[in-house]
């Protein structure tokens, strides 16, 4: 079934000599790989640095259920990524939300709401000149609402504990080995109520941003039922250092 559509490159692979397999989570199918055969040849129709993490893709593409690996008929960076991929700081975002995606979002079927959330979230990183050191902890909050496990902010007085099993605060007497100190959990409460707009709001230092980012991944790690490695992690810490 030949078909176009958008889509946001969130891994690729180099397949051999002059190929790549591309998994691109589109917004008529889901998430699909395809190989891209001559990528590396001087002369070939479709050049690699299109499959950069988070460009944004204008596809025709050849779907076929007997296939583990689709096929793409032409393809153009549409609309056009000016700034994540000259911008170090924003570059290792890209490089970290991809990855989260790659191994997070595995659905093969289409979710318009997903997707327009995760476009949006590309061209708004595009867009953003400064403020955007919790970007990424804002996006896994986010994320975790389509995901379907997106906790329950009922911070108060009498439940100032995040509890990452459960999903929600709980009171001090319930604690557990999957709580989180009162300190990070009040700062939890506050990254909840924030959007990407308004990121910038969060009054955290560097060693809180890594805290809430452990808890966050723990979190993600407990509710996806495995352990969530996340490899380009550690060039975002030491930027935002």
């Amino acid at each position: 079934m030949i078909s176009s559509t958008r889509g946001i490159v969130i891994h690729h692979l180099k397949y051999s000599d002059t190929s790549l397999i591309a998994t691109i989570y589109s917004e008529l199918f889901g998430r699909k790989s395809f190989l891209i055969k001559g990528v590396y040849k001087p002369k070939s129709r479709f050049r690699a640095n299109l499959f950069q993490p988070l460009n944004l893709l204008q596809i025709e593409v050849d779907i076929s259920t007997r296939r583990s690996l689709q096929r793409i008929r032409e393809l153009s960076a549409t609309p056009v990524i000016n700034t994540i991929h000259t911008d170090l700081h924003k570059q290792a975002i890209a490089f970290f939300i991809a990855e989260v995606l790659f191994k997070t979002v595995k659905e093969e079927e289409a979710n318009p709401g997903l997707f327009e959330f995760l476009f949006h979230t590309v061209q708004y990183l595009d867009a953003q000149d400064t403020e955007f050191a919790n970007f990424h902890l804002v996006f896994l909050t986010h994320l975790s609402k389509y995901l379907g496990f997106f906790p329950r902010n009922n911070f108060s007085e009498n439940k100032p504990i995040f509890d990452s099993l459960s999903g929600c605060f709980i009171s001090p007497s319930d604690i557990n080995i999957n709580s989180h100190n009162e300190q990070i959990s009040k700062k939890m409460h506050s990254l909840l109520k924030l959007n990407f707009e308004n990121a910038g709001l969060l009054a955290i230092n560097r060693l809180e941003r890594m805290e809430l980012m452990e808890v966050l991944i723990d979190y993600f790690s407990i509710h996806l039922h495995g352990k969530l490695k996340i490899q380009s992690l550690q060039v975002l810490k030491e930027l935002f250092d």
